[in-house]
């Protein structure tokens, strides 16, 4: 494929749930396209002998980590689309039946011992009875996997995901799916900067998927309201990426142009607002929630780390990964660590440890996520008999430099149902993730609820956690398994797409310090992927405050809130938001707006009462914003007690 070999092929890396006594050989060809069609061969060398009648198992996809699988793959009808076959050590077909599981396959067992060395061969797309071959998924998967296992009887379904079974394996073979040719591009600059100053605009090619194309640009060109800036072409390092360096002329609010390639694709930057003051807080976007390999993740975190850096373009990101011993044995929680400090850069990118905290015994725990300030610090795991639940949790982090953080909360699955409460550590909730917002229930005016659960939890909505005295900031989180985090890539939930979530963080450097108070003072903004740049003070004070009477008895008869959006769309409206009732809408026709909105209602008649985790009177406010495309932002609240 010129487009490939000209282009830019992602490096090999063993799955780390394969063992290094499995040989681990790559397809003939070694990669396929997104939603291509084609035949693949896949050679499985044995690591072992393997006695005669020995039931065998062949996963092409699904299974958490392997997935995803090829399209409409199936072993029945040789003339039909996505036909498998297999061939033994000898070249004879090796009759494959499906097994109840989507991509699993039983093999007949052999007459004969077979030897380690041996290869059998997987034909994905087989077009020698007539059909058409086999289509990859359209999603990008690098590294993606099939694995051999011996199964312990029919209805076994070995799971690669549990370390445990990797000595099952007994063959493997890996491919990458890669984006198509070029049918787009993005474009993603800093958030601030001043005049004079030189930035740098990301530009990221991807095909009529949203998945990143190999293909190269050869340079590009920038615009600012329509007059060109000097713009000097850089590659990034091991990707199809590319920076364009330019210098700001003067003050604004800027929606940078780029045009890039022989295709003439062109972008609008995110905004980037430009001011000769430095302001003392200032945006920083980037991912808190996601899932690698080490738990049940696809992509590696090196992949991860370079995708949120590099090809992406955010600034900072968090290992999310599930603690269960299971899946996430201490060597693996060790590889983490050492892939965080690997990836730290102060000035330039900011890592964080972190992980899921997660037993799913459907009581109310819910899912926390635990973050570090630090590095090498202890995994604290829900099946461990010191942590079964939050208390216990929270008791081991009492004098850590942490923060815990609840997620999809009204997941009826593993709902959070907010009776245990660490007011020191648990500063943040996950408003808004890739299946959809939990700030509250689509009756009381949720625009984007969740539709992969018919059932919610109810309980779980966020404004109940506010409503019982939590002070929580708001953050937008990706819980994205596919190694698209921080990414554009629209994903399929029912009859929606929905995009990871971002989170920007206000924070006066990019360091790891900085961005570390930015969140614990919950000066944060949750979006829904685009890089919306809302904000607000109340009375002067930022969000994420916790103010009193006693200190400004002014509050108790006026209280002002000056609301700035840059947004990536036209706006639709800015909501103000008081004690979990809308109090202002505010219509809105561009992608940029200021308001100034006054409440002079006395406090004395809007108290809410006291609650379990607030034991006196206390009202709050927060601002959210949609744009006429459907995405939204939600800035976190501000607290007033007597």
């Amino acid at each position: 494929m010129p487009m490939v070999e000209a282009g830019f092929l992602p490096r090999w890396t063993r799955p780390i749930r394969i063992p290094e006594s499995v040989p681990l050989r790559h397809a003939d060809p070694p990669f396929g396209l997104a939603g291509e069609r084609g035949t693949w061969r896949l050679p499985l060398e044995l690591a072992r002998d393997v006695a005669p009648e020995t039931l065998l198992k062949l996963q092409t996809g699904g299974g958490r980590n392997a997935r995803p699988g090829f399209a409409d793959d199936q072993a029945a009808d040789p003339r039909g689309e996505g036909y498998v076959s297999l061939q033994g050590p000898d070249g004879a077909p090796v009759p494959l039946t499906p097994d109840e599981a989507r991509s699993y396959y039983t093999l007949a067992r052999p007459e004969r011992a077979l030897r380690a060395g041996e290869v059998l061969t997987l034909v994905v797309g087989d077009r020698s009875g007539g059909g058409p071959g086999a289509r990859m998924p359209t999603m990008r998967a690098l590294n993606k996997f099939v694995v051999l296992y011996e199964a312990q009887d029919e209805n076994d379904r070995p799971n690669q995901w549990n370390p445990a079974n990797g000595g099952r394996i007994v063959a493997a073979c890996s491919m990458h799916v890669l984006g198509g040719p070029i049918h787009h591009v993005r474009a993603y600059v800093p958030s601030h900067a001043r005049p004079g100053q030189e930035i740098v605009v990301l530009v990221r090619p991807e095909d009529e998927h949203s998945n990143l194309s190999p293909e190269r640009l050869d340079g590009g060109r920038v615009s600012l309201n329509g007059r060109a800036l000097d713009a000097r072409a850089e590659a990034v390092p091991e990707s199809s990426c590319l920076r364009l360096h330019v210098v700001l002329p003067h003050e604004g609010v800027h929606r940078l142009r780029v045009a890039a390639g022989p295709g003439g694709w062109t972008a609008e930057a995110n905004p980037i607002v430009c001011a000769d003051s430095r302001p003392a807080l200032r945006p920083h976007w980037g991912i808190l929630h996601a899932h690698t390999e080490m738990s049940d993740g696809r992509e590696s975190l090196d992949a991860y780390f370079h995708q949120l850096r590099r090809e992406a373009g955010l600034d900072f990101g968090a290992t999310g990964d599930h603690d269960s011993r299971s899946e996430h044995p201490d060597g693996f929680w060790q590889a983490t660590c050492r892939a965080v400090r690997r990836w730290h850069d102060p000035g330039a990118f900011v890592t964080f440890l972190g992980y899921e905290w997660a037993r799913w015994r459907r009581n109310g725990d819910g899912d926390r996520n635990v973050y570090f300030l630090h590095d090498d610090r202890p995994m604290y795991r829900a099946d461990d008999a010191d942590y079964p639940s939050p208390p216990d949790l929270f008791a081991a982090l009492q004098d850590e430099a942490a923060l815990v953080m609840p997620h999809h909360t009204a997941r009826s699955g593993n709902p959070c149902d907010w009776k245990d409460h660490d007011p020191v550590h648990e500063r943040l909730v996950e408003i808004y993730q890739i299946l959809g917002c939990y700030e509250c229930s689509e009756e009381d005016g949720n625009p984007l609820p969740q539709r992969s659960d018919p059932a919610p939890f109810r309980q779980g909505y966020v404004r109940n956690a506010l409503a019982a005295g939590w002070r929580v900031g708001f953050t937008g989180g990706g819980d994205d398994h596919e190694g698209h985090a921080g990414t554009e890539f629209p994903h399929k939930l029912g009859d929606e797409w929905r995009m990871v979530g971002l989170t920007c963080v206000l924070a006066a450097a990019c360091t790891r310090e900085a961005i570390w108070d930015g969140l614990w003072q919950r000066r944060v903004i949750a979006t829904t992927g685009p890089r919306i740049l809302l904000d607000y003070t109340l009375s002067g004070r930022p969000l994420g405050s916790e103010l009193s009477l006693a200190e400004d008895g002014a509050l108790d008869g006026r209280r002002t809130l000056d609301v700035r959006c840059h947004a990536t769309a036209p706006l639709e409206w800015i909501q103000i938001v008081r004690n979990n009732t809308v109090v202002h809408t505010h219509a809105v026709e561009a992608p940029d707006c200021e308001l100034t909105w006054v409440d002079d209602a006395p406090l004395g008649g809007l108290w809410m009462p006291a609650a379990r985790y607030c034991p006196h009177p206390f009202c709050f406010y927060y601002v959210r914003a949609r744009q006429r495309d459907g995405q939204m932002a939600w800035a976190s609240p501000v607290w007033i007690g007597p």
